[in-house]
């Protein structure tokens, strides 16, 4: 009885409850299921597979890389950039939380961020979303909105890395990656016409649900958010720009076509959060793209290097923020 009247004289804190229960159960739903781990080995098989047969094929010319050209000083400007990339996504996603009403301070902010970004090194998709989720939960904060706003993060860079694709190939260059401008354009479109619609509208609704009027998220809120993350994909391109530098990869004709190839790995990126071992497939995936650009064993160091060396700041940037 007294279960049944705490319930009764608190019904928003009951549907909360069931609706956690039932993204606990959905999330739980979409991991195990077969088609989603089919799909992660099928890709992963392709795709390494295609660069293991070029590796096979190009053996000869490890030996023949030259490193003549490596320069450390653009090495430092890389993780520079990265880090203001870095700042920027947070600043994004601080925004956000404000429109929710959180006020916590932009240090706390710093050491969850940074800390949950180094769970997604770890197999699966959802481990990032569940320690941010928990952090976030020990300053007060909903568990559903944190876990949701989360999700919307991933669709937001996806978003972003279209728009930014799409800015790169109307600069006075030749990227390496050519696509249809109508393709981008009806793209850019679909997403103006969904922001202001019914629907969106509704699942605003539900994520604002039980939330003060002063505090809660707008199609507008979105949109800076959109625009925010735009600067941090254009950074994350200029990154990778400057990485490919310091190893004397590429020259400066190369910082638009290697943005543009960025902001469209992002965006893949987005649907391969959804599959296991999803970061080996994105990996195989650059792969193909940086032999547009330099030959495959070029490429293949290149890369390793790449991902070795922003784990590493990514690491510091947790344990600075760990003990923050």
């Amino acid at each position: 009885m007294a279960k049944q009247s705490a319930t009764a004289t608190n019904p928003v804190r009951a549907r909360r409850q069931h609706l956690a229960a039932k993204v606990r159960r959905l999330g739980a739903a979409i991991q195990a299921h077969p088609l989603r781990w089919l799909m992660g080995v099928l890709l992963f098989t392709l795709i390494n597979g295609y660069i293991i047969y070029v590796l096979y094929r190009d053996r000869e010319q490890f030996a023949a890389i030259d490193w003549s050209h490596f320069s450390p000083g653009w090495l430092v400007v890389s993780s520079l950039v990265q880090f203001a990339g870095l700042l920027t996504a947070l600043l994004g996603w601080r925004y956000v939380l404000y429109q929710f009403g959180y006020r916590i301070s932009f240090r706390r902010h710093f050491k969850i961020y940074t800390l949950s970004n180094l769970a997604k090194k770890l197999p699966g998709a959802v481990w990032h979303i569940v320690g941010r989720t928990y952090m976030y939960r020990q300053d007060g904060g909903n568990e559903i909105q944190v876990s949701v706003t989360t999700v919307s993060e991933i669709v937001v860079f996806g978003l972003a890395g279209v728009i930014v694709a799409f800015l790169m190939m109307l600069m006075p260059s030749s990227p390496p990656i050519e696509m249809p401008v109508w393709v981008m354009g009806g793209v850019l479109l679909l997403v103006a016409m969904l922001v202001p619609s019914p629907l969106f509208r509704r699942a605003l609704n539900w994520l604002n649900r039980g939330s003060d009027a002063p505090f809660q998220l707008r199609w507008q809120h979105l949109a800076v958010w959109l625009a925010i993350n735009i600067v941090t994909i254009a950074l994350g391109g200029v990154t990778l720009f400057c990485f490919a530098y310091a190893m004397g990869r590429v020259d400066y004709g190369a910082l638009v076509g290697l943005t543009q190839g960025w902001a469209l790995l992002v965006a893949v990126g987005t649907l391969f959060a959804w599959i296991p071992g999803g970061g080996n497939l994105l990996f195989g995936v650059m792969m193909v793209f940086l032999t547009t650009m330099m030959p495959a064993p070029e490429a293949l160091v290149l890369l390793v290097a790449w991902r070795l060396w922003t784990t590493l700041n990514e690491v510091v940037w947790g344990g600075i923020g760990f003990v923050l």
